[in-house]
């Protein structure tokens, strides 16, 4: 379990590098902390393959959005809890 949160920690932590998206690029916001088009292309293209500039079901568009936004919060309660200094 301990290796999953690591992970997941990391891995939002380099999303959340990969572009520092103003507001109007934002697809959601977390916590004032913007989620990039870049990120949410990158994130497509790794999950499930796809190019970013594919057409996905809303369906499976409103998926990932959801797991960026689920990753943004587990990267932000990990800082707030000290897990970034390990």
């Amino acid at each position: 379990m301990n290796k999953i949160l690591i992970s997941a920690v990391i891995f939002a932590g380099y999303l959340s590098s990969v572009a520092m998206a103003e507001e109007s690029d934002a697809i959601a916001m977390v916590n004032g902390k913007p989620i990039s088009m870049e990120s949410y292309a990158l994130y497509g293209q790794k999950r499930v393959g796809v190019k970013p500039d594919a057409n996905l079901p809303e369906s499976k568009r409103d998926e990932l959005i959801e797991e960026l936004i689920n990753r943004e919060l587990i990267y932000q309660d990990a800082v707030k809890n000290g897990l970034d200094k390990d």
